[in-house]
């Protein structure tokens, strides 16, 4: 099995809108996780790069983690600043000025983003002073009247709303006719996910060691003092890496020369060898030492968790 360095990125914003649906305050965290999933592979020199830190607490673009042994996990939490407004916009309305006390609550929501947003669940309280409450018919999602105890609450879900679209929610009813004091319709809460999303400008990049072999064989050809050398590198865990550059030195009496220099940029799964064949002159047998730049390979998971609070809605009938 071929597994991946996994570094997964989750933010998380909350905002406060007041009752008249206008941002009071919204805040964002995040964690990265860097985690080597493999049974048996060790990693270490691990180094990931942010690349971009601007709008977060995190003081260093640089990461330098070390050792992550077989299934072990590095954190690093900071918290996300200058956010302008929640992913997912909210504005509700309601309206009381309607013959025989008859009302209609109305609740819009919308993508503004290029891609969906997933697992929205909506839930606001209804006052048990509402009557006749009628839900009518929605494009998107599911609405239903749930009763807990003494309180009951509108709930949508939608699964997934599609990139720069709305979807709305409208319910009718009735208020009694002697109920004419100011009153709080409640308030609203909403959670969602993001998926392949962030908050920051943060573009990882992560480089470290595993579990490799490497090593040269030497044979003498028939032409005196001229040696058939063959290299070898075996990537020996679980990852696939990427062997990015290999050089041979040869041991001489002033010093050291390079006899190999090649670039091979090749995808290595677990298991799988390189192989590189060339001669060299020498009296004796020849010192050749391998030098092997490589890096196992990872993948970045992405993901926004929001949730937006409403304060309720003050109304008189």
């Amino acid at each position: 099995m071929t597994d991946l360095i996994i570094i997964d990125i989750t933010d998380t914003e909350k905002a406060e809108l007041d009752g008249a649906s206008k941002l009071k305050e919204i805040s964002g965290e995040g964690i990265i996780s860097i985690k080597n999933p493999t049974l048996k592979s060790r990693l270490w020199n691990l180094n990931c790069d942010l690349k971009e830190i601007v709008n977060t607490t995190i003081p260093s673009r640089e990461l330098n983690i070390g050792i992550l042994e077989s299934n072990q996990l590095h954190e690093t939490n900071y918290q996300i600043q200058n956010i302008k407004g929640p992913s997912l916009k909210v504005v509700e309305e309601f309206e009381t000025k309607f013959i025989n006390n008859n009302c209609r609550l109305t609740v819009n929501i919308e993508n503004p983003l290029k891609q969906a947003i997933t697992n929205i669940k909506l839930s606001r309280e209804v006052p048990l002073s509402f009557q006749e409450i009628e839900i009518q018919p929605t494009k998107v999602g599911v609405a239903g009247i749930v009763e807990d105890g003494e309180n009951q609450y509108l709930n949508w879900d939608i699964l997934s709303l599609e990139a720069e679209q709305g979807a709305k929610l409208e319910i009718l009813c009735t208020l009694p006719i002697e109920d004419n004091q100011v009153k709080s319709l409640g308030a609203l809460n909403i959670s969602y996910l993001i998926n392949n999303y962030k908050l920051t400008y943060i573009s990882p990049e992560i480089r470290g060691f595993t579990d490799s072999i490497s090593g040269i064989d030497r044979d003498q050809t028939s032409q005196p003092g001229l040696w058939d050398c063959n290299l070898e590198f075996i990537n020996d865990s679980e990852f696939q890496v990427r062997l990015e550059e290999v050089k041979v030195t040869h041991t001489i009496t002033t010093g050291n020369e390079v006899v190999v220099s090649q670039t091979p940029n090749r995808l290595l799964n677990p298991n799988q060898k390189w192989n590189y064949s060339f001669q060299i002159e020498s009296k004796e047998l020849p010192e050749l030492n391998p030098i092997i730049g490589f890096t196992p390979l990872f993948v970045v998971l992405t993901r926004v968790k929001g949730e937006i609070h409403k304060e309720p809605t003050i109304y008189a009938a």
